[in-house]
């Protein structure tokens, strides 16, 4: 079970996403899904919500549980960096009127144990 990982991993990409919204793990996947409920620019919530899945490779995890502590640090850093890269990208941040579709980011081993 990879879950102390991913637990790790939400807690350092948490300043990303809005501060209601919800972590959920499937250790079978190695995935981290975010959820919330997104809020307008007068305050009211919207009716959709968000969704983005966190993928990371089987490799990428493998990986990182055999680094040594500062090469984790560094993939931690990477890692916040890569999402935060494909965050920017997602098409839209308005709240709209039905549930958007879920954004899906990979993660692979060279996006954050490469040097």
């Amino acid at each position: 079970m990879h879950q102390p990982t991913l637990v790790k991993w939400a807690d350092l990409l948490g300043p990303l996403f809005p501060s209601c919204a919800e972590f959920a793990f499937t250790p079978q996947l190695n995935q981290i899904s975010v959820r919330w409920q997104p809020v307008s620019h007068l305050g009211q919530s919207g009716s959709g919500k968000r969704s983005v899945a966190i993928f990371i490779a089987p490799n990428a995890m493998k990986d990182y549980r055999n680094a040594q502590d500062g090469q984790r640090a560094r993939a931690d850093r990477k890692l916040f960096a890569h999402v935060h890269s494909n965050l920017k990208r997602q098409p839209s941040i308005l709240p709209t009127q039905r549930d958007e579709p879920e954004f899906r980011i990979v993660v692979a081993s060279v996006d954050i144990l490469s040097r």
